[in-house]
């Protein structure tokens, strides 16, 4: 039997018995009190049809008569019938001796009548030990009470009727009750009937079956329920049926990337991985592991990091065992997870290796065969006519060229593999660059531009490499002399929240949006021919950028063609 019955059988329950008793104990004590009501009545005129015997017999003092009179009428009516004088001096009893009887003046319903011209008691009478009904009513003679005349009734009679009542009363209430009862039972099952169905159903649906139905035959609001978690159940097979085709869909696409993917969760664990990223690490079940004990890897931790304050998608590189991969990082927010791809970017990184090898081999194979040729020719200049010497100049302009390409290879190369450490001290950058335009007051001078230097009052100060800073400001200002015909390059020089901005500026032929990205690489030259013309090697920018982050500073361009450059760079302060 559910519950659901139980509780509502029992709450009828409960309510039934409660107002069949209180049923039963108003109607009882109602009834009860209507019937003292006509007894009393009863007595009352029974006291009213003796008035004039009982008025005639005391007036003439005729007590024996009156006794013997009441002791007969008493018999007949089977009822006690009282005569009393006023000063409660009893002269005739149906059942009893006057002249044994005590004094009756002080009996509640002989005052009652003495006083109020009716009295009435119900209590227990000590002369002949029972309960009583007493009913009295004074009898007059010329406005004065002559005599006291009561009448009354046992109450074993009362008793036997209310005993009878009361019986009637329950069992009415018992029959009455039962019937409602079983209506009650056979309702609360056509109730609970169709809700324990519904509650089944939704337990097969909750643990996967979403082919439980329900069926009511009757039309009402259960069978609206009935046919809305019908529908409900189809939507949800549906809806059950296109995500898991969904999930398999996704799994079959994460399980074939050729790239490693993880999921972890806000605790650290790895909740979901694939088998690109299991043969990465070549672990298995990593499901529930902790992220650091497989990607052992400082940059991988930072990266986690980062994705969890800045909230945004992040790549760095990293290195997992003797591969190199390029970490790609997403924050859900909404789960406070973090997704990581992993690029395998080894080969490249190989290949990226071999080219800076061979750079470096050839620069250093290169550099002395070209000083050769540079002595060489120096020497042929002292030695050769006017009319050849044109030719020599080109050979050296040249051999000049590639020496300086090879310098500056060299350069960038040892920023790049980090072969020399370099050498951090206390620079003041405004001494510095003071130091450094002085160089290039002939060059600005012959070209008629104007060169400015606006700098802070305050002590510029940082912790730097001074020979790389001022290999990066000779290569900014060099660039803006050259590119610019006219006007001004300008060096400024500030502090703001614990950084310094550098800026060098000109007013020079400007960089093509397009190609402000790739100015950094390795020799791109936005204007080919006037580079070679100006003796550019393309690598004055990359080496610049390597620089400012090897001092943990950050270099943006601004350009606008025709208009002029502005580098940015920012330095943290001493």
């Amino acid at each position: 039997m559910s519950k659901i019955f139980l509780k509502i059988f029992s709450g009828f329950l409960i309510v039934i018995v409660a107002l069949s008793t209180l049923l039963i104990v108003f109607t009882y004590y109602t009834v009860r009190e209507q019937y003292l009501d006509t007894l009393t009545n009863h007595l009352k005129n029974l006291n009213i049809s003796i008035k004039s015997t009982v008025e005639a017999k005391v007036e003439n003092k005729n007590y024996r008569e009156l006794d013997e009179y009441i002791k007969k009428l008493g018999r007949e009516i089977h009822a006690r019938i009282t005569v009393i004088l006023p000063d409660g001096l009893v002269v005739a009893d149906a059942e009893r001796d006057p002249a044994k009887m005590e004094n009756h003046g002080t009996r509640t319903e002989i005052a009652q009548a003495i006083n109020n011209g009716f009295g009435t008691s119900l209590r227990y009478s000590h002369t002949i030990q029972e309960d009583m009904l007493y009913v009295a009513f004074p009898i007059y003679i010329d406005g004065k009470i002559i005599a006291v005349s009561r009448v009354s009734m046992h109450t074993k009679d009362i008793d036997i009727l209310y005993t009878r009542l009361r019986n009637s009363i329950i069992t009415s209430s018992v029959i009455l009750s039962l019937i409602t009862l079983l209506g009650v039972f056979f309702f609360s099952l056509s109730f609970t009937k169709p809700i324990k169905s519904l509650a089944e159903a939704s337990k097969k649906l909750s643990s996967g079956d979403f082919d439980s139905k329900i069926f009511h035959k009757r039309n009402d609001e259960l069978r609206e329920l009935a046919d809305s978690f019908n529908e409900m159940t189809a939507k949800l097979s549906s809806s059950f049926k296109e995500i898991k085709e969904q999930k398999e869909e996704l799994s079959s696409l994460i399980s074939g990337l050729q790239e490693g993917f993880i999921v972890i969760d806000k605790h650290g664990k790895i909740i979901l991985s694939n088998k690109s990223f299991n043969n990465l690490v070549s672990k298995e079940n990593l499901i529930g592991t902790d992220y650091w004990s497989v990607l052992q890897d400082s940059k991988a931790s930072k990266l986690i990091k980062q994705l969890k304050s800045q909230y945004r998608s992040i790549t760095k590189e990293i290195q997992i065992a003797d591969g190199f991969y390029m970490c790609s990082g997403s924050y859900i927010e909404a789960k406070e997870e973090i997704i990581l791809i992993f690029y395998n970017i080894t080969e490249m990184k190989k290949l990226e290796l071999v080219k800076k090898d061979f750079i470096s081999n050839a620069s250093h194979e290169l550099r002395t065969p070209l000083t050769s040729i540079k002595g060489y020719v120096e020497t042929l200049q002292m030695e050769i006519d006017e009319k050849h010497k044109p030719y020599l100049n080109v050979i050296e302009k040249n051999t000049d060229r590639i020496i300086r390409i090879i310098e500056d290879l060299t350069i960038l190369s040892e920023l790049e593999e980090k072969k020399l450490e370099p050498e951090f001290q206390e620079v003041n950058l405004t001494e510095l660059s003071k130091n450094i335009l002085k160089y290039f007051e002939q060059s600005v001078s012959v070209k008629g531009l104007k060169l400015q230097f606006n700098y802070s009052e305050n002590q510029l100060l940082i912790k730097a490499d001074p020979f790389k800073i001022e290999q990066l400001l000779i290569n900014l200002i060099d660039n803006a002399i050259k590119y610019t015909n006219e006007g001004t390059v300008e060096l400024n020089i500030n502090e703001s929240d614990d950084k310094i901005i550098i800026e060098v500026k000109d007013t020079g032929i400007g960089i093509i949006k397009d190609q402000q990205e790739r100015i950094f690489e390795r020799f791109y030259t936005v204007d080919k021919s006037r580079s070679k013309k100006l003796g550019g090697t393309g690598l004055g920018l990359s080496i610049v950028k390597h620089i400012v982050q090897l001092h943990n500073g950050e270099i943006k361009v601004e350009s606008e063609l025709g208009k002029g450059t502005r580098f940015i760079i920012t330095l943290p302060a001493a």
